[in-house]
């Protein structure tokens, strides 16, 4: 079975918290683990490395953006981009389109889930078809709107993740704006 590493670290800080509940001290040690040498790097297929290379677009002209009005640039989490991406796809194959899912989670769950702590969190949500730059399309919609234009440019924001899906022709995209604790 396959964990990413947000899950894995999430996994890791969630028994971290049992034992140290039960009483027992822990001290969790992040050391690089280095891969066999018959390991071999999964390849992207072109669909992912472009949807990636999307993702990048979209953190890059959000940056942009913050920049040409005075606000400091976010830093990419690759955590809030794996949850990012996760809800995007979830969104696309079940068919919904929200910040609430149909189980009723929220923004807020699906990063305290990943193990991440906030003082705040913000999200924005974009569903496409058929643009011709659709990381442009996507930027420039978010600045049309107000809600939207707010997340991009609130001050307090220092770390963000974008995740985009393509599920049956549509992109998915989901920006997720964060203040660390």
């Amino acid at each position: 079975m396959f964990i990413d590493r947000a899950r894995k670290r999430w996994l890791v800080l969630f028994f971290a918290a049992l034992l140290a509940a039960a009483g027992v001290a822990c001290e969790i040690v992040e050391q690089p683990v280095r891969p066999p040498d018959d390991f071999q790097t999964p390849e992207l297929t072109p669909d992912d490395a472009d949807l990636y290379r999307l993702e990048r677009e979209v953190e890059a002209r959000i940056n942009a953006v913050r920049e040409e009005h005075g606000e400091d640039a976010l830093e990419p989490n690759a955590t809030l981009a794996a949850v990012a991406r996760e809800y995007s796809c979830r969104m696309g194959t079940e068919g919904f389109f929200a910040h609430e899912s149909p189980d009723g989670d929220t923004v807020d769950d699906r990063i305290l889930q990943a193990g991440v702590g906030f003082r705040r969190v913000g999200e924005n949500l974009a569903q496409l078809s058929g643009a011709a730059n659709p990381g442009e399309f996507v930027v420039n919609g978010w600045m049309e709107s107000e809600g939207h234009r707010e997340n991009l440019l609130r001050p307090e924001y220092t770390e963000t993740g974008v995740g985009v899906c393509q599920v049956d022709g549509a992109l998915y995209f989901t920006q997720i704006f964060l203040l660390p604790p």
